[in-house]
């Protein structure tokens, strides 16, 4: 499915970290193409969605993470 990458600012990837999180991706997808799941495949990793946010009236805002055992 297609979407939109997005780049991790220093700020937001320092407050993650502090948070414990440690996020590999940002990406927008079609509101309809996304379903609430936990996991998600890009550049052909397995990564968990540690957050969707609704970024406009049509997209979702994933960010994603890489787990132990995602791989």
């Amino acid at each position: 499915m297609p979407c939109n990458v997005y780049g991790i600012s220093q700020t937001a990837y320092y407050a993650a970290a502090q948070a414990g999180v440690k996020p590999q991706a940002v990406i927008t997808v079609r509101d309809c193409a996304y379903s609430g799941e936990k996991l998600c495949e890009f550049n052909g990793i397995r990564y968990a969605v540690d957050s969707a946010v609704v970024a406009n009236v049509d997209n979702v805002r994933l960010t994603l993470v890489e787990k132990v055992g995602n791989r």
